[in-house]
């Protein structure tokens, strides 16, 4: 719309989070009157993207609306589909001196002129590669996040340049200490690949520097402009500290992770920072399966496909079950506490002949990788705390329900909120 004269007649399309759609479209109805524009959910598959489009007896060709009152609402997920099938293709977007190398892309959502384009929640939208994700645009020199990925560059440069000049046995010691370090051996601070750690915290510094002083935080102490605080309504935050140690079994399957990491083919990252890497060892931490398998869901005698609880269990959600049993038993019991070592459970405070103990505390879990959420689910619900799920799948009507029966629901059930930074995507409970 910007490289035209008048405002064209093309339609409009907004990318949304899965869980957003419905949302999306409700508020859009809301907002315009009946009969005003005709809004479409794009579908979640290539073949029907093309009918979409082209069918003459679809909805949007049968639409008796102007291009310009069309929206089209697509999901994260499928435009990122959208851009590999447009690499596959070997297309590229219909602009300046570049020409479609493929008719594959005329019905897909790149091959399309539209009036505006949206990204809803960009900072969670990801492409198949590095260069398809949300990044700000370099136009005024003073805007604080294109000073950031400029120096980024300039940095990437340095740490590519040290990575260089490291030679094999240099490469080799690191990988060594990377793994040793993740079996839990004592290491030692070396010379191995140390330019590029030097090189690594110095961008980390500097970038640091120039941010810190132009980005906005809420936090607990927050204040407006006349020192009144933001988040009256929120308790203060107390944390706590919990060391788990895992069994020899445990210890035994990390072993296999870590050796079927140095057997890989992929090189060890001397900075350790690739999460993708090191996924199956964090993910071998809570429970541990074989590459191919899928992740267990125990019923309520804890069976699963991989075997019973009692003989693959995890530690690590061991503790957190005891701790929200813990919790959960009395408002006003005192938290875990570390001694020795081990991990120190209080006595409920006592109660008068008859008295009931008070629970209406609400338990908020956060898990890091949503495909372990009917694992660590089932693990909950199998030693009887009941759990309320958030996750991409769920429809707006049913989003909407987990919150209403978290936030107002006195049931036992109620009080335990699972999610992932998936799941709580537009999450808000105060």
């Amino acid at each position: 719309m910007g490289v035209m004269e008048n405002v064209p007649d093309e339609p409009h399309l907004i990318v949304v989070p899965l869980s957003l759609v419905g949302q999306w479209m409700d508020e859009l109805y809301r907002f315009f009157s009946r009969g005003a524009i005709d809004i479409f959910q794009l579908p979640s598959s290539l073949e029907d993207v093309k009918e979409f489009f082209s069918d003459p007896d679809g909805s949007w060709l049968q639409s008796q609306q102007k291009m310009i009152n069309r929206v089209v609402i697509c999901a994260h997920s499928m435009m990122t589909a959208q851009v590999f099938n447009m690499k596959k293709a070997r297309g590229a977007f219909v602009g300046g001196e570049r020409t479609v190398l493929s008719e594959d892309t005329e019905k897909l959502v790149f091959g399309l002129q539209w009036c505006t384009a949206w990204i809803d929640e960009a900072h969670l939208f990801r492409g198949p590669g590095r260069y398809h994700q949300y990044g700000p645009m370099c136009n005024h020199d003073e805007f604080v996040l294109s000073k950031g990925q400029l120096l980024e560059r300039h940095f990437n440069r340095e740490i590519r340049a040290a990575k260089r000049d490291m030679t094999e046995p240099e490469k080799a010691a690191v990988k060594s200490r990377n793994l040793r370090a993740l079996r839990g051996d004592e290491v030692d601070e070396d010379d191995a690949g140390i330019a590029v750690r030097f090189a690594q915290y110095n961008a980390v510094k500097v970038v640091q520097g120039k941010l810190v002083p132009y980005l906005i935080r809420r936090t607990l102490t927050s204040v407006d402009f006349d020192r009144i605080p933001l988040n009256s309504k929120m308790p203060p935050i107390t944390e706590h500290m919990l060391t788990i140690k895992l069994s020899d079994r445990e210890m035994e399957n990390l072993g296999l992770l870590i050796d079927e990491m140095k057997s890989s083919e992929s090189r060890v990252p001397t900075n350790l920072s690739l999460e993708n890497f090191f996924l199956p060892y964090r993910c071998g931490i809570t429970m541990f399966k074989v590459s191919d398998e899928d992740w267990p869901i125990f019923d309520m005698a804890g069976n699963s496909k991989l075997g019973h609880y009692n003989d693959i269990s995890s530690t690590k959600l061991d503790l957190v079950a005891r701790l929200m049993l813990h919790l959960l038993s009395h408002d006003h019991i005192e938290h875990p506490t570390m001694v020795n070592g081990e991990v120190v459970f209080p006595s409920p405070p006592p109660l008068v002949f008859g008295q009931r103990a008070p629970q209406k505390r609400k338990i908020l879990v956060y898990h890091e990788f949503s495909m372990m959420a009917m694992t660590i689910q089932t693990v909950f619900r199998m030693k009887g705390i009941g759990v309320l799920v958030l996750n991409g799948l769920l429809t707006k009507e049913q989003w909407e329900l987990v919150i209403e029966d978290f936030v107002n629901s006195d049931a036992q059930e109620h009080r335990v909120l699972l999610f992932s930074s998936i799941g709580a995507v537009r999450l808000n409970l105060t």
